[in-house]
């Protein structure tokens, strides 16, 4: 009987400036739920991670032995990428969240995108 919903650890960083990538299979939806990213590292290093379209996480290291844990809630759709790359020899990262059953797909166009002036959101003065 095959789970529903299940965690996944999507993928874990390769070699150095190279993206590693998840591609999220037909009929099935991805949630990013966490990012563990260290730094072994004696010189400065970034960790940059991408789901879908969107960046949702660049973290630049300026010494070693530091470690981030990020919470998030990001969606990946059927067919999307889930992508990682660290840019110093000692940093790692793992992206890890769930996998669920989902034949829908998009349910909807995305958003459209309105501007307005700032001067107008929420009555604060615009910036000179």
């Amino acid at each position: 009987m095959p789970f529903g919903v299940y965690s996944e650890r999507f993928c874990i960083s390769g070699d150095q400036d190279v993206w590693t990538d998840y591609f999220v299979p037909a009929g099935m939806r991805a949630i990013v739920r966490s990012i563990v990213a260290l730094s072994g590292a004696a010189a400065a290093g970034a960790v940059g991670v991408q789901c879908g379209p969107s960046s949702v996480f660049w973290h630049v290291f300026q010494v070693s032995n530091v470690t981030e844990v990020v919470d998030m809630r990001q969606v990946a759709y059927a067919e999307e990428r889930i992508s990682v790359v660290v840019t110093a020899g000692a940093a790692q990262a793992t992206v890890a969240g769930y996998l669920f059953e989902d034949s829908s797909g998009r349910t909807a166009a995305p958003g459209e995108i309105a501007y307005r002036d700032l001067e107008l959101v929420h009555g604060l003065p615009a910036l000179e």
